[in-house]
C-alpha cells in the first residue's frame, strides 16, 4: 500500500504523525474512512466539523502514500484540459468545473490559513510548458478557452522559459499566478490534527481487510478489530485494498519517481513557478529549499534532469522515491457509491493535491445531507466511462499495471 523506495524529502523534513487518540479501535462510529491521504483524512475533518462521529482507519502512516509523497503543487483545473472538457461535456458543465477547481484551491487555501497548518505553502504561480510546436498550438487554443470561462492568464515565449525556469526545451506555455507550491506531508497531517481538534479518531497502523454490508450500515474488518458505521468511504485511490475490486477495475496504476537534488547556487534560477509539461513522459519540477530542483515523471529521472537542465549534470540526488498514480479511464477523478453501497473518490490522474482535498470535503457535505450539485455528479459520478486516453497519459497507461 505504501510506496517502495528511498525516503521522500517530505519524510526527511518533518516530524512522523502521532495520532491523539489512545485505546482501542472503537465498535461502532457514524462514518470509517479507510485510508488517511488527502481524500480521507479532508472528509474526516468536514465530517467532524458537521458533528458527526468519524474513524479513520489507515494501514500505514497518515500521508504514507501519494498524498505525502507527492510534487507538492497545488493548483486549480484538472488533469484534462479544458479544451478536452468542454468538447466531451459541453460549455456549461465545462463552467461548472472550471468553477469547482478554483473553489477548490481556494478552499486549500483557506484551510491551511485557519488551522494555522504550517505548510510551506507559497503562491508562486504554475506553467503548463509545450514540448513540440502542436502542443504551442493546442495550448494557445487553451488559453483561448480559459479566457472564454473568465480566466487571466500569460504566455511565456520560449526565451522567456529560459530567463524564469533554466531550460532551453520548452517552446511556449500557459502561465497562471494563482497557483501554489506546498509540503504536502506538512499539509495532510496539519489537516489531520486539525481533524482530531474537532473530535475524528485516527488509528495508523490499521489496515482494513475487508467491507461488509449491513442491515444497518456496515462492518469493517481487520486482522486485529471488527467495527461498524452507518457509512463507509474508500479513500485510497493508487493503493486499492484488494478487496475492492469494483474500485480496482475502474483505476489503472501507475510508477511515478521524484528526486530532489542536492543545493545548487546559480545555475538555474532562484525562484520559479512549479512546472509540468505536455510530454508523453510528463515531467513536473518545483524548486524546494536551498535552491535544490525537485524534478518527477517516468522512471528514470537523471537523465532527464541533465536533458533538461545541462547545467546541472553534475549536481548529485540526494533524495529519489517512487509512488503510484492512479489514472482513471476518462482522465477524471470520480467519486460517488460503489455497487457495495459504500463511498469512494479515486482517480486524480496526476493532478491530485487540491482535488483529493475537495472530493474529500463534497463525500462529507453528501453524507451531511447536501445534495449534490448535477453536473458535478454527472461527469464525475461513480462509473468512469472507458475513453481513449489523452495524450498526456498514454505512455504511462501502455506501460505499467492496472490495479487489479
Amino acid at each position: 500500500m505504501v510506496a517502495d523506495s528511498q525516503s521522500p524529502y517530505w519524510t526527511e523534513t518533518t516530524d512522523p504523525f502521532t495520532p491523539s487518540c489512545s485505546g482501542g479501535i472503537p465498535q461502532g462510529m457514524d462514518v470509517i474512512v479507510v485510508g488517511g491521504g488527502l481524500t480521507g483524512i479532508s472528509a474526516a475533518y468536514h465530517l467532524s466539523r458537521a458533528g458527526r462521529q468519524v474513524m479513520v482507519l489507515e494501514a500505514f502512516n497518515v500521508g504514507s502514500g501519494a498524498s505525502g509523497r507527492n510534487g507538492g503543487q497545488a493548483l486549480n483545473g484538472w488533469p484534462l484540459d479544458m479544451i478536452e472538457i468542454r468538447e466531451r461535456y459541453g460549455n456549461d458543465t465545462a463552467q461548472v468545473l472550471w468553477h469547482f477547481s478554483n473553489e477548490a484551491l481556494s478552499r486549500f487555501v483557506q484551510i491551511a490559513s485557519d488551522e494555522a497548518i504550517e505548510c510551506d505553502l507559497q503562491q508562486v504561480g504554475h506553467l503548463d510548458a509545450a514540448w513540440t510546436e502542436s502542443d504551442v498550438l493546442r495550448l494557445h487554443e487553451e488559453q483561448r478557452v480559459l479566457a472564454a470561462l473568465g480566466k487571466k492568464t500569460e504566455w511565456w515565449s520560449k526565451g522567456e522559459i529560459q530567463d524564469r525556469v533554466g531550460t532551453s526545451m520548452y517552446l511556449g506555455g500557459i502561465y497562471d499566478i494563482t497557483c501554489y507550491q506546498v509540503h504536502p506531508l506538512k499539509f495532510v497531517q496539519g489537516l489531520a490534527k486539525a481533524a482530531e481538534r474537532r473530535g475524528a479518531k485516527i488509528f495508523c497502523f490499521s489496515p482494513v481487510i475487508a467491507i461488509d454490508r449491513e442491515p444497518t450500515g456496515y462492518r469493517v474488518r481487520g486482522q486485529e478489530f471488527v467495527t461498524h458505521a452507518k457509512e463507509v468511504i474508500l479513500a485510497t485511490n493508487g493503493y486499492v485494498p484488494s478487496f475492492a475490486h469494483w474500485v480496482r477495475s475502474q483505476l489503472w496504476s501507475v510508477a511515478s519517481r521524484v528526486v530532489v537534488t542536492a543545493p545548487q547556487a546559480g545555475l538555474i534560477p532562484e525562484t520559479m513557478p512549479t512546472v509540468s509539461d505536455s510530454s508523453t513522459e510528463y515531467h513536473y519540477f518545483r524548486l524546494v529549499e536551498h535552491g535544490r530542483l525537485l524534478f518527477g515523471g517516468r522512471p528514470p529521472i537523471l537523465p532527464k534532469i541533465a536533458r533538461m537542465f545541462p547545467q546541472m549534470a553534475k549536481i548529485p540526488s540526494e533524495f529519489e522515491w517512487e509512488g503510484r498514480v492512479a489514472i482513471s479511464w476518462d482522465g477524471l477523478p470520480h467519486f460517488g457509491r460503489t455497487p457495495d453501497g459504500y463511498w469512494f473518490a479515486a482517480g486524480y490522474t496526476g493532478h491530485g493535491v487540491v482535488l483529493s482535498t475537495a472530493l474529500g470535503q463534497l463525500i462529507a457535505e453528501a453524507i451531511a445531507g447536501k445534495p449534490l450539485e448535477r453536473s458535478l455528479a454527472n461527469a464525475l459520478g461513480s462509473t468512469m466511462k472507458r475513453r481513449p486516453f489523452s495524450r498526456r497519459w498514454r505512455v504511462l497507461r501502455q506501460s505499467d499495471s492496472p490495479c487489479r
